[in-house]
């Protein structure tokens, strides 16, 4: 409730209000475009900053507060690899998060006159990006001496839509290209970052989120065409865009300087809320609780086929938990052997 009503509303305003200091909406006193900080305002088309680096930068602070796993990181700072239940919902879910995108993204221009152009263009640049941004992962993971997996690839197209979505209007085919490209080694290199800085971050949120969010925002200031910016109707196009198109180093700078304002405003907001819950004792169940599992403790029995069949031998490490003193665990949190 915090974030969606009190922090998500403030990086919307700055970024998309007619009044907001980085807005490209912002309204002057004769009803036209003013931008507080000159060019464009900041081009951030369908929220690759305000929106992904808000909620990415939470997810990070929230990691951080949360603690990791246990089991997790050895003492010598070594990771063991905690891969998901269910890897096939996991590939449902990023190809319905990817055709949510064409609604996310196309869906932004608001209107149907006089901007299917635009919306096509956005559809291309989206999708390009994505399919980058999977290919670009998935042979990173490969030329690192891993064997083919998924989840790397499917963090990968979700970095790539991630990267684009800021400027997705404004870029051309290949410019997206490149975006996806980089979205997927920047997300790459912050969850090894976040690895060895032992910070547990199961789902990567942090990584295809907030750094490749920063890095969508950033990418417009080096990617946007003069065309595709005049026919987004950005009111300083024909002075103001992509530095790697000849647009100078104006349109870098808004951009620059939304990414830092929205990752600290939400860095800020998101370490006093975790922290206080953290300090309240509120973020992290016991060590017992953690041990049998969740599905066991709080939800009353297994979640998957089998599950039953293991339950003896958890039992036995919550059991040993307990007697160390489990944090305040009750011996009904146990797992059920009968099934």
């Amino acid at each position: 409730m915090a974030i969606t009503g009190f922090v998500y509303p403030v990086a919307v305003h700055w970024g998309w209000s007619a009044e907001g200091w980085l807005s490209a909406f912002r309204v002057g006193d004769d009803g036209n475009a003013d931008p507080s900080l000159g060019a464009n305002g900041l081009i951030d088309f369908a929220g690759s900053g305000v929106v992904h680096v808000t909620g990415g930068a939470a997810a990070l602070m929230a990691a951080y507060f949360v603690g990791p796993r246990a089991g997790r990181f050895n003492p010598d700072g070594t990771v063991n690899d905690m891969p998901g239940q269910a890897t096939v919902l996991s590939v449902a879910g990023t190809f319905i998060l990817w055709f949510g995108w064409y609604g996310f993204n196309p869906v932004s221009t608001l209107v149907f006159v006089d901007s299917m152009a635009v919306a096509t263009r956005v559809a291309v640049t989206t999708t390009i990006s994505a399919a980058a941004g999977g290919i670009t992962s998935l042979a990173v993971h490969v030329l690192r001496r891993q064997p083919p997996d998924l989840p790397p690839t499917l963090n990968g197209i979700l970095a790539g839509l991630v990267g684009v979505t800021a400027g997705c209007p404004v870029v051309d085919s290949q410019g997206a290209f490149a975006i996806g490209i980089i979205s997927a080694f920047v997300y790459t290199l912050w969850s090894e970052m976040l690895k060895r800085l032992r910070i547990d971050d199961p789902l990567d949120a942090s990584s295809v989120h907030m750094a490749s969010g920063i890095w969508g925002v950033i990418a417009v200031g080096l990617f946007a065409t003069e065309s595709n910016t005049c026919s987004a109707g950005y009111a300083s196009c024909a002075d103001d865009y992509g530095a790697f198109y000849g647009g100078g180093g104006r349109q870098l700078g808004v951009q620059l300087a939304g990414a830092f304002g929205l990752s600290l405003w939400s860095l800020a907001m998101s370490t006093a809320l975790f922290g206080l819950m953290a300090l309240a004792g509120v973020l992290r169940v016991s060590k017992a609780d953690e041990a049998v599992g969740l599905d066991f403790s709080h939800h009353g029995g297994a979640a998957y086929f089998g599950e039953g069949q293991i339950a003896a031998s958890v039992n036995a490490l919550a059991q040993k938990v307990l007697e160390e003193g489990g944090g305040g665990a009750k011996k009904e949190c146990l797992a059920p052997t009968s099934e």
